[in-house]
């Protein structure tokens, strides 16, 4: 028996309890000394496994999956967070106390508990943290005292303290952005740490965006092993490299990209043949000929997974000798390719497919403005130089209307996202903020990538090879249910999506079309769009629910995506050489579910960053934009406001405060805010005209108001004079707090001057009064009706929080206290309450 199975039989006999370590564990096995480095393997693989955990005195336990799980956690900037655990539905709430110095992203082990806020769910502690997201961590210099220097975190969802010594860093000024080396994690939050790199200034031009780059530890340059080698690569294609390849030179092949793009990984050639089908050739940089399998520039390659398009920069993948150089498919020159020939009749069916190493020259570099221009006739000049390739993109805007007719009638689900385009000076600062332009061009290369890569994954579905496929899995169903319940207060039928027992995109696309121009359009597609699960790689294919395609992968960027690269490997191995043994397919089965896991992970770092330097940009370039007014369209409700998005896709938020015409109550079924007594309602997709309040680059906030909100005299009292900048609530003076019934009657709680008293509501409206004697001791008191407070003597400074069964939640504050205390009721009532 293998010693991986002696350890869980010997689990299995003992109870949930049972603890021991490894020394004694050997013991009872009866394992010899020379076989104990085979049990600590085994047992190191088992906690990976989460068959058995390890506690920090080094004592095994048998895993209980139904109280402990393991997960990654989000925190927020007040101190929570939550946990996403693979193949749970719903994520575990994590309360402030609760996070136990777990950071943004890390990895823990946590015990479920019961939620108190909801009966019935489960909520979360960590219990041990597993993995630190990041290994570094990046923030700026700030004084402290005459021992430590305090760095400031970029990442203000770790509420901790970084801290470094001054000894051995005196040339560190304040405002200098640092990336530190996290050294002792101490039981209070705090981190003591070490400089391990001087980013710059804060003013500095560029440091902005290379401390987000480096607060997701994603490398800029490439090791010096790889410089070092660089120049035993080619600079151009070798003779003898094109042997045993098809020759493709006479082709009329084009590519069509983006202006400013310099790493052209695709091409395209179409004829229409004699039966009045298409031949569609996609022709695809072949990657893998310049890098080899466990090289060093393909282990780099892995590590960062795919490159990182920045506003002002792009990170790549590989180094630009290769996705600028000899990988490139420039024009006029020789390139070697993996190409895929397809044969498509009238109704967008493959025919045939065939699937080749091949070397072409491409006879023109299109960019997309251009080819828009010379399809819709815009540009005399542009169809006069390329009149030899009108025939061409032609027969590109026919056949991709095919394609997409096709796609269509399967149900593929388009929601024609915008992008965001952030225009740059020489210094790197933001000054514009466009919606990056997207004409027919875009669509016929858009078509054409997808056809290609479903025709490669189909061909390994079909055979059962070993495989990275790009899959996309279905909603999840409390997601089509909050769709629903906003479809169904619009008036929007949904019956076929709720009693659909096996959802398909095809029912998600007819709703999409049944409230195309209607008002609720933008709402619903929105709210549509964000059910969607994310899209990522796999060695099980479960199919792409977007595209509605059964078989899909990602074939055509092996310069910018490593996926693509292992996918040509995979091609050349199966398909083209065919050179695959028994062990090295039981191999590859291993190593692609790693690959496909580890690039997973990395998209998702990569599109963090953009977000977030999208987000940091705009904020800086409306920085430039205060009290001006904009038109927009509500994009995002929730109990703290609203969100509105400009034409440009900048997004800015409207705190609840503002909204001081009424008191508004946010209905989560329902996406919206409505006021109590004017019933005016703020609703996803509606048009609005909004102020810009405030803008601040460093938080990445941007603050709107909403033009030609008043005060209005029912609130004037709890508002007028008191809205306190940058604060989250309106408030009165004095000390009184007036709040609404269910029934529309008033219940008012009263605290003496003394600080010293608490009045409160009886359900009857009667009052109870909890007066302790001045002996300088606060006890905890209750009442039959659940009236939990602090008594509070005259002594003490400090206001304490005080709750009633009716949820009417407030600080009752002694006389000597200058601040104001936020307080909320059951009823949506937010105040603040203010001494005299």
């Amino acid at each position: 028996m293998k010693i991986k199975d002696s350890i869980l039989e010997h689990f299995q006999e003992q109870n949930q309890k049972y603890q021991i370590d490894r020394i004694n564990l050997a013991k009872s096995l009866n394992i010899a000394e020379n076989e104990y480095q085979l049990l600590f393997k085994a047992l190191n693989i088992l906690e990976k496994e989460q068959l058995l955990r390890r506690h920090k005195n080094g004592m095994y336990q048998a895993f209980d999956g139904e109280q402990f799980a393991v997960g990654v956690i989000r925190t927020h900037r007040k101190g929570f967070g939550f946990v996403t655990i693979e193949g749970e539905a719903d994520d575990l709430f994590v309360g402030v106390d609760l996070v136990n110095g777990a950071m943004d992203g890390d990895t823990v082990l946590v015990k479920k508990i019961v939620d108190q806020q909801n009966p019935g769910k489960f909520a979360a502690m960590v219990v041990e943290i597993k993995e630190h997201a990041n290994k570094t961590l990046v923030g700026e210099v700030a004084a402290f005292n005459t021992k430590y220097l305090r760095i400031l975190l970029d990442n203000s969802n770790y509420l901790g303290d970084v801290f470094v010594k001054k000894i051995g860093n005196e040339h560190l000024i304040q405002g200098q952005k640092v990336v530190v080396l996290p050294k002792d994690f101490l039981v209070t939050g705090k981190i003591i740490a070490d400089v391990i790199e001087i980013i710059g200034h804060r003013d500095d031009p560029g440091v902005d965006i290379v401390s987000i780059v480096k607060k997701f530890d994603i490398p800029l340059e490439f090791p010096v092993e790889i410089q070092k080698i660089l120049h035993e690569i080619p600079l151009e294609v070798e003779q003898t490299a094109c042997e045993g390849r098809t020759d493709l030179q006479q082709r009329q092949i084009v590519t069509i990209d983006g202006a400013d793009a310099k790493d052209l990984d695709d091409a395209i050639s179409l004829i229409e043949l004699e039966n009045g089908n298409f031949m569609l050739g996609v022709h695809i940089a072949d990657v893998s000929n310049y890098v080899k399998p466990e090289s060093p520039i393909d282990r780099e390659a892995l590590s960062r997974g795919t490159s990182i398009y920045l506003a002002d920069r792009v990170i790549p993948m590989l180094p630009q000798q290769l996705s600028n150089g000899v990988c490139s498919l420039n024009p006029d020159v020789v390139r070697l390719c993996v190409s895929c020939d397809m044969e498509i009749d009238a109704t967008g069916k493959v025919v045939q497919s065939t699937i080749y190493r091949s070397y072409i020259k491409s006879a023109a570099r299109m960019t997309y403005k251009d080819v828009n221009a010379i399809i819709e006739k815009t540009d005399e000049d542009l169809l006069v130089t390329y009149q030899n390739f009108l025939e061409l993109f032609t027969n590109m805007e026919q056949l991709a209307k095919i394609l997409a007719s096709k796609r269509h009638t399967r149900g593929s689900l388009d929601f024609d996202l915008n992008e965001a385009k952030i225009v740059v000076d020489d210094m790197g600062r933001a000054i514009d903020v466009s919606i990056r332009e997207r004409g027919v061009s875009e669509h016929i290369i858009e078509q054409f990538m997808i056809e290609a890569n479903e025709a490669i994954a189909t061909v390994f579905a079909d055979n059962a090879w070993p495989f990275i496929y790009r899959i996309h899995a279905k909603p999840k169903e409390n997601k089509i249910e909050l769709f629903c319940e906003v479809a169904k207060h619009l008036g929007i039928p949904t019956k076929k999506l709720r009693e659909a027992t096996d959802l398909q995109p095809k029912i998600l696309q007819d709703i999409l079309t049944d409230i195309s121009g209607m008002p609720e359009h933008s709402l619903l597609s929105t709210l549509l769009l964000r059910t969607m699960q994310k899209a990522e790689y796999a060695t099980t294919n479960i199919g792409h629910f977007g595209l509605a395609a059964k078989n899909y992968t990602h074939f055509t960027s092996p310069i910018r995506r490593y996926p693509d690269l292992m996918v040509h490997r995979l091609i050349i191995d199966f398909i083209i050489e065919k050179t695959i043994t028994e062990a090295e397919f039981a191999r590859m089965l291993v190593t692609l579910a790693d690959i496909a896991k580890m690039t997973s992970k990395s998209e998702r770092t990569a599109i963090e960053c953009e977000r977030e330097v999208n987000s940091m940009k705009m904020a800086e370039y409306m920085e430039q934009h205060m009290g001006e007014t904009f038109k927009g369209i509500i994009s995002g409700v929730s109990n703290s406001g609203i969100f509105v998005e400009l034409p440009n896709m900048v997004e800015g938020h409207v705190p609840m405060e503002t909204l001081t015409d009424d008191f508004y109550q946010y209905h989560e079924g329902q996406l919206l805010l409505r006021g109590r007594r004017t019933s005016r309602e703020f609703i996803m997709g509606n048009a609005i005209e909004v102020e810009l309040t405030y803008a601040n680059k460093k938080a990445a906030i941007i603050r709107f108001k909403v033009v030609g909100m008043k005060i209005d005299s029912f609130n004037e009292r709890r508002t007028q004079g008191n809205f306190q900048k940058g604060g989250n609530a309106n408030r009165q003076g004095g000390n009184r707090r007036d709040g609404n019934r269910p029934s529309g009657t008033r219940s008012t709680g009263q605290p003496q001057n003394d600080g010293n008293r608490r009045d409160g509501n009886r359900p009857n409206g009667t009052r109870s009064t909890g007066q302790p004697k001045n002996d300088g001791n606060r006890k905890w008191e209750s009442s039959k009706w659940n009236t939990q407070y602090w008594a509070t003597p005259k002594r003490w400074k400090s206001p304490r929080w005080e709750s009633s069964k009716w949820n009417t939640q407030y600080w009752a504050t002694p006389k000597r206290w200058k601040s104001p205390i936020w307080r909320t009721s059951k009823w949506n009532t937010q105040y603040w309450a203010t001494p005299k």
